[in-house]
């Protein structure tokens, strides 16, 4: 997959005049998500075709297609807001910009329709939670994965311990009760990301409390957004303030060759901080 910089010289020498053959290369070079543009041409000119005729049907092929293609097109656009791509834009998109479109009733009812009866009857969620957890575990390197988990234990297991009687505690004086602060508040932000934490986590809970999981997804997720835009924030203030420290520039759009942290695999997707010279 090309990064910003390959992109942006592929354009800057067709611009230039390079010849046919390049132009192609380009375009069959580029990617949205993980699709190639090509094939994302087509796989949208087909699905918009079954889902306007009432064609579209909850056979399994055909769903993971509309899933893929609606999931990446939105986390594509989220990628390219101004200001909002710095702040998990891709996953905001994703997560809201559907739902905004079904309630608006944008969509064709029957494309609506078939995506909620594949994932209500598959169990596919299940699937995709099995798959990204233990994919990221799997993807680990095994020695350092044990490192630096003995050095992590202790003060990671002592701060969610800290974090769970502080959330606790501020959420019974505010009167929302200790324990629904616990379960709805500090465990979906101690969890991790959407896919890896809150989710999973609105299926535990749908099961036990005999509720519709989009519910309760739908309570868990402010809490979950809000406390990673305000973790980026405060890591924003933080390299602004060691650069200061150090009497450099604090560079926000600088990503790229960034000393101070891992490099991201695309750009947009993680806010990135850099001490420029």
């Amino acid at each position: 997959m090309k990064d910003a910089s390959q992109i942006g010289s592929d354009k800057a020498a067709i611009r230039s005049g390079t010849p046919l053959l390049a132009r192609v290369r380009f375009l069959a070079d580029y990617r949205v998500g993980i699709i190639p543009l090509p094939v994302y041409v087509i796989l949208f000119a087909l699905i918009l075709r079954f889902s306007l005729t009432g064609q579209i049907n909850g056979e399994i092929n055909m769903m993971i297609a509309a899933l893929a293609l609606g999931g990446f097109t939105c986390a594509e656009i989220g990628m390219h807001i101004p200001f909002l791509r710095n702040f998990g834009g891709a996953a905001l998109v994703t997560i809201f910009l559907p739902s905004f479109l079904a309630d608006a009733h944008l969509l064709p009812a029957h494309f609506i329709q078939s995506v909620t009866t594949f994932t209500n009857s598959s169990n596919f969620i299940y699937l995709y939670i099995a798959a990204i957890v233990v994919g990221s575990i799997l993807t680990m390197d095994r020695k350092s994965m044990v490192q630096t988990f003995l050095k992590i234990f202790v003060p990671l297991a002592a701060g969610s311990a800290v974090a769970m009687i502080v959330g606790m505690t501020v959420g019974w004086l505010g009167g929302l009760g200790a324990w629904r602060s616990l379960f709805f508040v500090v465990i979906p932000v101690l969890a991790g990301g959407v896919g890896e934490g809150a989710i999973p986590l609105s299926l535990g809970y749908s099961e036990i409390l005999g509720r519709d999981q989009g519910q309760v997804l739908a309570q868990l997720l402010p809490a979950k957004i809000l406390s990673g835009r305000s973790l980026r924030c405060h890591v924003h203030r933080y390299w602004q303030g060691r650069c200061r420290r150090h009497d450099r520039h604090y560079d926000l759009s600088a990503w790229r060759n960034a000393p101070l942290v891992r490099r991201p695999s695309r750009p947009g997707r993680d806010v990135n901080y850099r001490c420029a010279d």
